[in-house]
């Protein structure tokens, strides 16, 4: 297959939790219904994050998928690897997600399907954060979210899972790289609030997300001083405190 044939190229980020990595790969590799580039920056993973990856790689390159694993030789942080891998990406349409979610059958397709019917630059999938019991519940809770919610939509940022046509990425001048794990995704809705961009929040594709597992214990010890960071890099780029106005949990349709 050559590299124009694949609709969607999929950028994950790694840092160690290879739990999640494991997890992550095996919903893509079960529930996709079209071949995918699959890009995975590993920033300097601990743990055996690489080996998981090098176990299901011949299982995603016998789906016909293109595999690339780009390795850094420090954590340089989100919004950088997202970037490193936007750059090599070969694809019409971008998905920029988090090693800590689960998706659904036929998200591909479904995602496709909304963001030509929005005529959209961005659209994300509605995302459950509850305990993940099993893949059943999982299936009967998404089933009955869509069948409650079709062809709903509403103007909202997610970031955990970042559905793009690639043009409209880098349009808006991809993640500001001075971020390293906090603010990167509220400057970058900022600039598209700025521009016009068009976004939503469809109803037709649920995932399971774990709530800052990538996070987990990766960096605890520094997230105050991280998210500190992060916040006053924000304030003195845009001269104002987003928090007050930021609306991070997930509302129904």
């Amino acid at each position: 297959m050559s590299e124009n044939q694949y609709k969607i190229s999929v950028v994950i980020p790694l840092y160690n939790k290879s739990e999640l990595t494991k997890s992550c790969l095996e919903s893509l590799i079960e529930n996709s219904k079209i071949p995918l580039e699959i890009i995975l920056v590993d920033n300097a993973s601990s743990d055996d994050t690489q080996k998981v990856v090098e176990i299901l790689r011949p299982v995603m390159e016998g789906l016909k998928w293109k595999v690339t694993l780009l390795s850094n030789d420090q954590n340089v942080g989100f919004g950088r690897a997202m970037n490193q891998g936007a750059r090599v990406a070969t694809s019409e349409y971008l998905a920029l997600i988090n090693n800590d979610i689960w998706v659904m059958p036929g998200w591909d397709e479904k995602l496709i399907t909304e963001i030509e019917r929005l005529s959209a630059d961005m659209v994300s999938p509605y995302y459950y954060e509850k305990e993940f019991v099993s893949k059943e519940i999982i299936l009967s809770l998404a089933d009955d979210f869509i069948n409650k919610n079709i062809n709903k939509q509403r103007r909202f940022w997610g970031s955990a899972f970042m559905f793009f046509r690639r043009s409209s990425f880098f349009s808006l001048g991809m993640f500001d790289e001075r971020f390293f794990v906090t603010y990167e995704d509220t400057d970058l809705k900022k600039r598209a609030n700025d521009t016009g961009f068009k976004y939503f929040l469809v109803s037709n594709c649920f995932i399971w997300h774990k709530s800052k597992g990538t996070r987990g214990d990766n960096h605890n010890l520094e997230m105050p001083k991280i998210e500190q960071q992060g916040l006053d890099l924000f304030i003195d780029k845009w001269g104002y405190d987003p928090r007050p106005a930021q609306n991070t949990k997930w509302a129904k349709l």
